[in-house]
C-alpha cells in the first residue's frame, strides 16, 4: 500500500472517528474511533511493520487530540455531553491545580491505576489483536482532550494552556501503550495466522520499549508533578 494512500485514510478515520461526537452518543464515540482505524493497525501488524505501525497510531493519537480539542473550545457543552469520564476527569485535574490535591500528584494512589490500566490494556489488546486497546486508547484520549480544551477556556493563558495540558508524562504512557498494543498483537496474529516462523524478535522489542516506558512514565511522573502542578497553576490564574 503506498504511503499517499495510508495518510489520507489515516486523515480521513481520524477525522470521522473524531467528529463522531458530534452524535452525542456517549459510548459509541471511542467505538467508532477505534473501529475507523483499526484497518490500518491491523494491516501494518500482518505485514510486520511494527514501526510504521507505532508512527501511525501516534499520529492518529496526535491528530485526534488535536481535533477533539478543537471542539471542546468551540462546543464546551457538545463535548461534554459527549466524551465518556469528561466532567470527572476535569473536576478532577482542576482540583489538582488547584490545591495539589488528588491522585495526579498521589504516588499511592496513581501507581495501582496505572498498573491496573496497563495490565487490563495489554489483555484486552492481545483477545481483540489490538482492537480493543484502541478503543481504551480512544476512551483515555478523549477525556484528556476534554480537559486540555476546558483548561484553554478556563485559563489567563490559553495559548500556554494549549502546549502544556499535556504533561510529558502522558505523552510517554501513550507511546507505552502503542508499543504494547503491536507487541502482544503480533503474538496473537502470529498464532492464528500459524506462522511457521514467529518473530520473537518484534514482540520482545515491542514489549521492552511498552515496559520501559510504562516504568518511565511513572518515574518521570513522581519526580515533576508537584512542579507540573505549580506551573499549571499560574497558567490557569487570571
Amino acid at each position: 500500500m503506498s504511503s499517499r494512500i495510508i495518510y489520507i485514510y489515516l486523515f480521513l478515520a481520524t477525522l470521522m472517528g473524531s467528529l463522531s461526537i458530534f452524535s452525542g452518543l456517549k459510548w459509541a464515540v471511542p467505538f467508532v474511533q477505534a473501529t475507523l482505524i483499526f484497518p490500518l493497525y491491523l494491516y501494518h501488524v500482518i505485514n510486520r511493520e511494527s514501526g510504521r505501525a507505532v508512527l501511525h497510531m501516534i499520529l492518529w493519537a496526535v491528530l485526534s487530540s488535536a481535533i477533539v480539542v478543537t471542539i471542546t473550545i468551540l462546543r464546551p457543552e457538545l463535548a461534554e455531553k459527549a466524551i465518556l469520564r469528561s466532567t470527572g476527569y476535569r473536576d478532577e485535574m482542576f482540583l489538582w491545580i488547584g490545591t495539589g490535591i488528588g491522585p495526579e500528584g498521589t504516588p499511592s494512589q496513581f501507581i495501582p491505576q496505572h498498573i491496573l490500566h496497563y495490565v487490563v490494556f495489554l489483555g484486552v489488546s492481545l483477545i481483540t489483536l489490538g482492537w480493543g486497546g484502541l478503543v481504551m486508547g480512544a476512551i483515555l484520549l478523549n477525556y484528556m482532550n476534554y480537559y486540555v480544551g476546558a483548561l484553554v477556556l478556563e485559563a489567563g493563558h490559553p495559548t500556554m494552556a494549549a502546549l502544556l495540558g499535556w504533561p510529558p508524562y502522558a505523552t510517554i504512557r501513550v507511546i507505552a501503550y502503542i508499543c504494547g498494543a503491536i507487541a502482544v498483537s503480533d503474538l496473537m496474529i502470529s498464532m492464528i495466522l500459524r506462522r511457521n516462523i514467529w518473530n520473537k524478535q518484534i514482540t520482545r522489542k515491542f514489549a521492552g520499549w511498552s515496559f520501559l516506558l510504562f516504568l518511565s512514565d511513572i518515574a518521570i511522573k513522581i519526580v515533576i508533578a508537584p512542579q507540573w502542578q505549580k506551573l499549571m497553576s499560574t497558567i490557569i490564574s487570571r
